[in-house]
């Protein structure tokens, strides 16, 4: 027997399993809450990406130095020379460390030159020296560009709170307090055998890590006596 409930569901437009994809939609679409100092809350436009909104704020969404997604720079890549008939096959970029030998008609060796400079060709052009220089280029291109006076206002921001913040001070609970007596009623103040004890070490706490619990806890006497 039909209930009154289906036959309605029956009668409307749209069924259940369109109105959960519909709501579902609406949640892809809806921009996640952002979690930060209220200085980026404020300015964050949900409208753009991460990197676009760091980029406007004058800040750095990421530090790796090989950026991607349309940020990397972009090259020209330089045509190479074909070599012509009857010329000499020396290439026209050679590596350091190795030597070019000319050859006469009969293939006798003329000549050895050895290369000292270094001159690599990849297919997307010149290759760098060294991650030095790319990093250089990098910290250069950050500095010439003109940051908006909302980017130095969220970076002052920034700094001030910095300078205002405090260390939080760490409290040791019940049951941590328990088991840092029970590692030093059984090693005193052997750590490394605190951190081979699997039984009572169930976290695997290393040996500074252990040390710097029992220091937190006011000291070997104080955990003692508890």
């Amino acid at each position: 027997m039909v209930t009154v409930r289906q036959r309605k569901k029956q009668k409307s437009g749209s069924s259940a399993s369109a109105r959960s994809k519909k709501a579902e939609q609406k949640r892809i679409k809806r921009a996640p809450t952002m979690h930060g100092p209220a200085a980026i809350k404020d300015n964050w436009d949900p409208k753009k990406t991460v990197r676009e909104n760091y980029k406007a704020l004058g800040l750095i969404g990421d530090l790796s130095m090989r950026d991607s997604g349309g940020s990397e720079k972009t090259y020209s890549q330089p045509a190479i020379a074909k070599p012509k008939a009857g010329k000499s096959n020396k290439p026209s970029l050679i590596s350091s460390g190795t030597a070019t030998i000319e050859r006469d008609e009969e293939g006798n060796i003329i000549s050895i030159q050895e290369n000292t400079v270094q001159q690599v060709q990849t297919a997307w052009g010149p290759a760098f020296d060294s991650d030095a220089e790319e990093e250089e280029e990098i910290e250069q291109d950050e500095d010439t560009q003109p940051k908006s006076a909302k980017a130095i206002e969220v970076i002052s921001a920034l700094e001030h709170a910095a300078q205002q913040a405090t260390p939080v001070e760490r409290f040791t609970s019940t049951r941590e307090q328990d088991w840092l007596h029970q590692m030093v009623k059984k090693y005193d103040d052997d750590f490394d055998a605190m951190s081979r004890d699997r039984l009572i070490n169930v976290w695997q706490k290393t040996p500074g890590e252990i040390r710097k619990a029992i220091k937190k806890a006011g000291g070997l006497e104080a955990v003692k006596q508890s």
